[in-house]
């Protein structure tokens, strides 16, 4: 025993002499470097991965083979020789297209699909920085049309092609590492490792009745074998307005409102007498006497806007266990001033590989959003505020500025100074996944994931926040301060177990089987809600227990379930007939008994026609693929099928006599429910095809689709006599959008050192309410602005969703000088009432798109990205809410009627019109340039392995003949408040009122890889 040990000893420095360190650099065949490469010794199975620069380190004795492999690439067998450094060069594999991208519950190779999904990587993500990652696929994809939330932290609203539904909801499903989520505003981009958008019905079905507004699935980054690696990125920038709206001036609101006052016969002495009783501060409505104050309210309340965020990350780990974590933080200090948010996450991701057959993985996410915000209605304010009104008085306190004779606006100052809103959320989002594979064609998995949300909303103002404009205002009374505030949780679980076949026939014939269930709970409870009164002025940070408390609120909501069952067979014979059928099964508790459970299912075909012995002469054509999908698909965002009470509902009993009247408080249900209520169902049909030609420097994509919803959900109307004052929600219509996408790209090289690629995508989508299913006459009314007493929209068969619905304004009158309406009913007056009215088009685009280009010349990178849409229209609104003498613009006053025989679209100086009409619609077409980002990498710089340093202007330039602030509204942009619905079509989506405007950004930034 002892003579082997010594043996054995005496031969390990022999071994250890023998094996080399084998050194070398990856690249693609365009020269392009390929970090993340797999190299493996296939004697040893030792392994090792290049790194951000392509560079690897492994063991290797001679004769030994080396294997390297690549997505996307040739896998190349190396053999060790007497060399010990080994540069290689992969290339392009027409056969891989074989690029893996994420489906429903499991992956496949591009080439495989029959569905349309638009995979984006990690790098086109981070290139523009944003705080939500879907606001930097804008432009990337066909199909997808994104409107961003300027605000800070505000979510972007998504729609994949079109817009299916009027009042259920619109979004689509967030899947993050098999985590059900609403949308993603908690998920670092910088932990994105893949976003893929799954779009038609074969890619869907496998959701069911969470499909049919699309779903986003979202792969985070993991730990690679190797030692741990150490990264840093940081960005700070500025923000600032992007566009701009020309106010009069002074002198010129001056006049305007003199000849405002004189048109409407009222005596302009008068009124400039009652403003001047206010104090030697205020100006009058008279050009001839300047005004002591010339405010301008924008620059009174804006200021620089400043951006930062942070992120350290490390990742690494063995064969067994691999790690990656990041901790990241955003902070933003918006325009407006006082408007502020800030973020940290917390992320950690484990893989554990038990044994060759058992893998355990641990995600995990703990975010924080903190907020402060003033309401949106400050640029209303500022816009609309008299330009000749001063701040403040001259003992410091704000100007009185709301009066019969001076202006309804509002204190813009005032509102910023006496309001704020603060919010804060926590989350704890986390997965745990077990995947066993029996053998090598069967494999199981089960995942459960969960998240447990916590938000605080309060809302601090003055009861009436401009107390000071108030005609019985008392400067020696304390004010009176309210706080309202509202806190909500929410718990959400989900949990998958699948298994998988994969079986090859035949060396030719390849089936792969899924089938599983899953699980979903969620509950939401707004545990604590109140009112107070009696808190100290300006202390926002003041104990509850010290207010008085006004008003509790208190509620549970119910319990939501799904419960689903969930199939897909793939079947292709040798790669190049495809097939996959899909089916899921849901029960839901949203909705009545009877109801409940509801199947949905598509086929999908593919024919890679590329790979036919008749294209074997086409040399020019590497792959071309045609492809096909029909199925059912579903949406449960709907209202809750439960009935609930209305609190203070006060009734008086016996008589009034001037001076008694009992008065006595209940609760009552005033709502009625459809007990036929159930999910919406679309079904789609699309076609399209595949290309990559000119070894693969030429890459493009046609789609066509078809989407009709069966049975849309609508809120109709009942008459009083029901006793209900809501609208109760029923399945009443059929929804259509038929749309094209294309999609085309070029990626080249020149010489050694110059590679570029240039691509651009086109959608359009038609949208059209098509049946109504009932026979009576149904038309809902929307876009209801100024205290509900202007419609704007109306939901109407033939039209597309939310159109506007309005008088057609046809100019001044020439001898008057008084606005002129088509008189659609011919009924002799054309004074722009309800039945003049006539429709408009809608705020949906019907066609986006985007241009991208990448330029790289050794270390050099530039990017540059656009997006455009058209065919929309957007209702200036902010315009039309004037009352008494508020602010005009510019544009306004150069163009207006002022002599008799004037032809002119301006009507003469008028104040507020609540008719809405044409006047105030404008097109929504825009061009932006989204995105310019110029870097240079230094490679092997003062110990780092790699330092990027670069500089982006983001949203720097826009193109677009809308006179407003932002061409492109979502509605309800910038608010905190869960309760606000944005995106809805029936609601403020593209109306400009109090709209955040749109914003640009100047970052300048690094990446640093140790």
């Amino acid at each position: 025993m002892k003579t082997k040990l010594i043996y054995f000893l005496l031969l390990i420095p022999v071994l250890s002499l023998a094996q080399m360190q084998i050194t070398g650099t990856v690249k693609a065949s365009d020269g392009g470097i390929l970090p993340g490469v797999s190299v493996v010794n296939l004697n040893t199975k030792s392994g090792a991965v290049t790194d951000f620069d392509g560079n690897y380190t492994i063991n290797a004795n001679k004769g030994e083979i080396l294997q390297f492999s690549y997505l996307g690439t040739k896998t190349q067998d190396i053999t060790v020789g007497d060399n010990t450094v080994i540069h290689v060069i992969l290339e392009t594999s027409t056969e891989s297209l074989d690029e893996v991208v994420v489906v429903g519950y499991g992956q496949s190779k591009k080439r495989d699909l029959t569905g349309s999904i638009s995979s984006i990587k990690a790098d086109d993500l981070t290139v523009q920085p944003a705080v939500n990652a879907v606001e930097s696929i804008q432009g990337l994809a066909p199909g997808i049309d994104v409107t961003a939330d300027g605000a800070p932290g505000g979510s972007p609203v998504i729609r994949i092609r079109g817009l299916g539904t009027a009042s259920a909801g619109r979004d689509p499903l967030y899947v993050v590492d098999g985590i059900i989520l609403d949308n993603i505003d908690d998920i670092n981009p910088e932990d994105i490792e893949s976003l893929d958008v799954l779009k038609d019905a074969s890619s869907l079905a496998i959701y069911g009745s969470r499909g049919a507004n699309g779903v986003i699935i979202i792969t985070t980054k993991q730990g690679k074998v190797g030692a741990f690696k150490f990264n840093v990125s940081a960005f700070t920038g500025v923000k600032d307005m992007l566009t701009s709206v020309d106010l009069a001036g002074p002198e010129d609101y001056q006049q305007y409102i003199m000849e405002q006052i004189l048109g409407e016969g009222q005596d302009l002495a008068t009124i400039n007498a009652g403003i001047a009783d206010f104090g030697p501060e205020y100006g009058i409505f008279d050009p001839s006497v300047p005004s002591p104050s010339r405010t301008d309210w924008f620059d009174e309340i804006t200021r620089l806007g400043k951006i930062q965020n942070y992120n350290v990350s490390i990742s690494g780990g063995t064969k067994k266990v691999t790690e990656y974590f990041n901790a990241g933080f955003y902070n933003e200090e918006d325009i407006i001033k006082r408007n502020d948010f800030r973020r940290y996450t917390f992320r950690n991701n484990l893989t554990f590989n038990i044994t060759d057959k058992l893998t355990f993985k641990n995600t995990l996410l703990f975010s924080i959003r903190e907020s402060n915000q003033i309401p949106n209605n400050v640029f209303s304010r500022a816009y609309r505020q008299a330009p000749i009104a001063p701040i403040y008085l001259e003992d410091g306190s704000f100007s009185t500025l709301n009066n019969e004779n001076y202006s309804n606006a509002g204190h813009p100052i005032s509102l910023i100074e006496r309001t704020n809103d603060r919010s804060s959320m926590k989350q704890l989002t986390g997965g745990f996944t077990l995947d066993y594979k029996l053998n090598r064609n069967l494999s199981f998995k089960t995942h459960f994931g969960f998240t447990r949300r916590f938000q605080t909303v309060n809302t601090f103002n003055v009861n009436n926040d401009d107390l000071e404009n108030s005609p019985d205002f008392d400067p020696d009374a304390d004010p009176i301060i309210v706080l309202n505030t509202r806190k909500m949780q929410n718990t959400r679980w989900v949990h998958d177990f699948y298994g998988t076949y994969n079986k090859t026939l035949g060396g030719i014939h390849n089936v792969k089987v899924l089938l599983g269930t899953t699980t979903e709970r969620i509950h939401n409870n707004t545990t604590l809600g109140g009112r107070y009164t009696g808190v100290p002025f300006g202390d926002f940070d003041f104990n509850i227990s010290d207010g008085n408390i006004t008003t509790i609120r208190s509620g549970v909501s119910p319990v939501r379930s799904l419960r689903s069952y969930i199939t897909r067979v793939n079947y292709d014979y040798d790669h190049k007939y495809l097939l996959t059928l899909t089916g899921r099964r849901d029960g839901s508790s949203q909705f009545k008994p009877g109801h409940k459970w509801g199947n949905f299912y598509s086929v999908g075909a593919a024919w890679v026609v590329s790979d036919e012995n008749f294209m074997s002469n086409v040399n020019f054509v590497d792959f071309f693929k045609i492809k096909g999908s029909w199925g059912e698909l579903g949406n449960q965002n709907v209202s809750l099928q439960v009935l609930t009470f209305a609190s203070d509902l006060n009734y008086a009993t016996g008589p009034n006599n001037g001076s008694f009247q009992r008065v006595n408080q209940g609760s009552s249900i005033t709502q009625i429910l459809d007990e036929d209520l159930s999910w919406e169902v679309t079904r789609e049909f699309s076609v399209g095809a595949e290309f990559k030609m000119f070894d693969n420097r030429l890459t493009g994509g046609f789609d066509y689709y078809n989407k009709l919803n069966t049975n849309a959900i609508l809120q109709t109307t009942l008459e009083g006599t029901f006793g209900a004052s809501n609208r109760p929600f029923t399945n009443l219509a059929k929804i259509r959008n038929e749309g094209k996408e294309i999609s085309l790209g070029w990626r080249d090289k020149i010489g050694k050192d110059f590679t570029y690629s240039i691509s651009g995508n086109f959608s359009y989508n038609r949208n059209e309410l098509e049946e109504i299913l009932t026979e009576a006459n149904i038309q809902i009314p929307g876009g209801i602005i100024g205290q509900g007493s202007i419609q704007t929209k109306l939901l109407d068969v033939g039209q597309p969703i939310g159109s506007w619905f309005l008088a057609t304004y046809l100019g001044a009158d020439p001898q008057t000088g008084d606005r002129v309406y088509k008189d659609l009913n011919e009924d002799g007056t054309a004074i722009g009432d309800f039945a003049d009215r006539e429709f408009h088009g809608s705020p949906l685009p019907k066609y986006n798109y985007g241009i991208n280009i990448n330029l790289n010349y050794k270390q050099f990178s530039l990017v540059a990205r656009g997006y455009g849409i058209g065919g929309g229209k957007i209702y200036n609104g902010k315009k039309q809410l004037r009352y008494t003498y508020e602010n005009i613009e510019q544009s306004v006053f150069d163009n207006r009627w002022t002599t008799p025989g004037q032809i002119s679209y301006e009507p003469r100086a008028v104040g507020n019109d609540n008719r809405p009409s044409t006047y105030y619609l404008e097109s929504s077409d825009f061009f932006r340039i989204n995105n310019i980002t110029l870097s240079y990498v230094f490679k092997n710089f003062i110990g780092l392995n790699r330092l990027r340093l670069y500089a982006t202007a983001k949203n720097p330039f826009i193109f677009t003949k809308y006179s407003g602030y932002n061409p492109s509204l979502s509605g309800g942009e910038g608010t905190s408040d869960p309760t606000v619905i944005k995106g809805d079509p029936l609601g403020n989506t593209g109306f400009e009122f109090n709209a955040y405007p749109a914003t640009k950004q100047f970052i300048f930034g690094t990446q640093i890889n140790f």
